[in-house]
C-alpha cells in the first residue's frame, strides 16, 4: 500500500477487501470470523490500523440463504421468498446481514459510521445449481418474476438499516465459489448482477 498511496492521485483513495457473508455468519460475539480457516477478525484489525481509508465489503446473496423463520410442518415456500427478496422489514435476510456486518465492524473499530459498502448481490433465474433445498422445490423461487421482484426492491431500497432489526434467524451462507453455484440447471443463461451500494 505504501507504494501505492506514494502514486499521484491515489494518496486519498478508498481501500476495501471483499469477503463473502461467512466473514460475519459464523461468527460469535459480535464479532468477525476468527478461526483456523478465516482469520478475518484478525487481517481487519491489522489493516485499519495501518490504513485510515479502508473501507468495510461484503457480497450478500439471500438467494442460497439456508435459514428460514418457518420451519417443520410451518415451513412456507412464500414466507422464504418474502424473507429473501425484501430490503425494508426486520425479517428480511438482506438487512439482518447488514445489521450483523454493522455490529461487528462498530465492536472492532468503535466507531458507528465506519464505512460499509454492499460490493455484490443478486439473484438467479434459472435455478443455480449450488441452490440447496428446500428452497430448490420452491416454485417459482427462482423464476424470472423473483428475480425481477428482487432487483426492484433493491433499487427501492433506501440503503438504511432498521433499528431494531437484531439477528433472530440463525443465517447461513454456502461455502461454495459464485463460479459454480450460478451455473443454470440444464444449460441456459443464468442472470445476475453485482451492484454496489453504501449502507450506514
Amino acid at each position: 500500500m505504501k507504494d501505492v498511496r506514494e502514486l499521484p492521485g491515489f494518496g486519498q483513495l478508498p481501500v476495501t477487501s471483499v469477503f463473502s457473508a461467512g466473514a460475519i455468519l459464523n461468527a460469535e460475539d459480535y464479532l468477525f470470523a476468527e478461526n483456523s480457516n478465516a482469520r478475518v477478525n484478525s487481517f481487519l484489525k491489522q489493516v485499519i490500523a495501518l490504513e485510515p481509508n479502508f473501507v468495510f465489503s461484503f457480497n450478500f446473496w439471500p438467494y442460497f440463504d439456508e435459514s428460514s423463520s418457518t420451519s417443520g410442518s410451518e415451513w412456507s415456500c412464500e414466507v422464504v421468498k418474502k424473507e429473501r427478496a425484501c430490503f425494508d422489514e426486520e425479517s428480511c435476510h438482506f438487512t439482518m446481514y447488514l445489521s450483523k456486518a454493522r455490529r461487528a465492524i462498530t465492536a472492532l473499530t468503535g466507531n458507528t459510521s465506519a464505512r460499509l459498502w454492499v460490493g455484490g448481490t443478486g439473484w438467479s433465474s434459472p435455478k443455480a445449481t449450488g441452490l440447496k433445498s428446500p428452497m430448490a422445490s420452491c416454485d417459482d423461487y427462482s423464476s424470472n418474476g423473483m428475480l425481477y421482484h428482487y432487483y426492484s426492491n433493491f433499487l427501492a431500497w433506501d440503503l438504511s438499516i432498521p433499528a431494531a432489526v437484531t439477528t433472530t434467524i440463525p443465517l447461513t451462507s454456502t461455502s461454495t465459489s459464485t463460479s459454480s453455484v450460478f451455473e443454470p440447471e440444464g444449460g441456459g443463461t443464468t442472470t445476475t448482477t453485482s451492484l454496489a451500494s453504501t449502507a450506514t
